[in-house]
């Protein structure tokens, strides 16, 4: 599943690129540097484990993934908004990303309940 999703996400990236280069906008620096920011936090390791991972790794890692695809949905809804008045948007691609992250949220919810029932 991650497998995928990971694919999906990198095509998701390449689309967003092309609307932004349809839209004369080039990449946020500053995003980039978040981006870059967070993924090396998140690789800390706070929790006293350096050899094996916590039992939490898998339910916090994909709590990640859920707020980062629910953040990702939010930017399409928002580039459909603005699609409905400029024509160098493909309302229909945005249409497709928007149920691509439903979908992608979906499996996500599903993998982090899994998750999180290895716990108890």
């Amino acid at each position: 599943m991650l497998a995928t999703l990971t694919r999906e996400i990198a095509e998701d990236r390449a689309r967003l690129r092309v609307m932004a280069d349809a839209l004369g906008v080039g990449e946020a620096r500053l995003a980039q540097l978040a981006l870059s920011v967070g993924e090396t936090v998140s690789r800390v390791k706070l929790n006293g484990r350096f050899v094996r991972r916590s039992p939490l790794s898998d339910v916090l890692e994909l709590e990640a993934l859920l707020s980062a695809v629910r953040g990702k949905r939010a930017g399409w809804e928002g580039l459909r908004v603005l699609a409905t008045d400029d024509a160098r948007i493909d309302v229909a691609e945005l249409d497709d990303l928007i149920v691509r992250a439903d979908s992608q949220l979906e499996r996500l919810v599903a993998a982090h309940a899994e998750a999180a029932a290895t716990l108890r």
